[in-house]
């Protein structure tokens, strides 16, 4: 993301009125003490400002003392579904990223990860496996359309990608592949588009993708139709 620092960062050496300004202005309620180079030192918030006034503080004095050493953030390793995670759970709208000395790389707000921005890029799904392993759980079900919980792995699958804003998808079918045809049709009824491409014989992963070319003309994400993970689809893409 790129992100003009200067409406959020402020030295220690800045004054209370200096703070309150830059506060009003960048609307988070908040703003990142630094040092030369975006190192972070903490973060002062308005309800800081608020409680150094009632104490006896001038505006013309400096916001060091008054700042908080103790803020939350997120290293740049970290998904932004820990970040959203962290400002849940403290109830806070805003999260710092640093690097591993401690620089500020990032800043995330918490509107920008409870709704991500809807995206044209497909997600290939491979769901024409034999599932032999698990006989005879598959003889009558293709391994995708096994429930774990109350609803198919592949529709939970496809129901995480929706979350990170993902509405294109393309499924790779083979064995009983009519069964999750039937079962999610064009994707209208689950609010996105799904179209199917079939293997007339094991083509492999590449070989599958070769199918549907025409379509993937932008970057996409291959994944199996039995497996479950909880990585970040977002950061993944991105």
């Amino acid at each position: 993301m790129n992100i003009d620092f200067k409406k959020y960062c402020i030295k220690e050496n800045a004054t209370i009125k200096e703070t309150m300004k830059l506060i009003d202005e960048n609307v988070i309620g908040a703003a990142i003490v630094v040092e030369d180079g975006l190192k972070v030192k903490g973060l002062i918030t308005d309800g800081d400002i608020r409680r150094a006034l009632i104490n006896g503080k001038n505006i013309n004095e400096s916001i060091k003392g008054i700042y908080n050493k103790n803020y939350k953030y997120v290293n740049k390793f970290e998904s932004k579904k820990r970040a959203k995670e962290i400002m849940l759970k403290y109830k806070i709208r805003h999260l710092p990223v640093l690097d591993e000395e401690g620089v500020l790389t990032d800043l995330y707000f918490l509107d920008d990860l409870i709704s991500y921005k809807e995206k044209d890029n497909y997600v290939f799904i491979l769901a024409g496996g034999r599932g032999t392993r698990l006989k005879p759980l598959t003889e009558k079900t293709p391994k995708p359309m096994l429930n774990v919980g109350d609803k198919p792995i592949l529709r939970t699958i496809i129901e995480q990608f929706k979350e990170y804003g993902f509405k294109n998808f393309i499924i790779s079918l083979n064995y009983m592949g009519d069964v999750i045809e039937d079962y999610f049709k064009d994707g209208k009824q689950f609010d996105v588009n799904i179209d199917y491409v079939w293997e007339p014989k094991k083509l492999g992963t590449a070989g599958s993708i070769k199918l549907a070319k025409e379509k993937l003309n932008k970057p996409f994400i291959v994944i199996n139709g039995d497996i479950l993970t909880g990585i970040d689809f977002d950061d993944f893409l991105n």
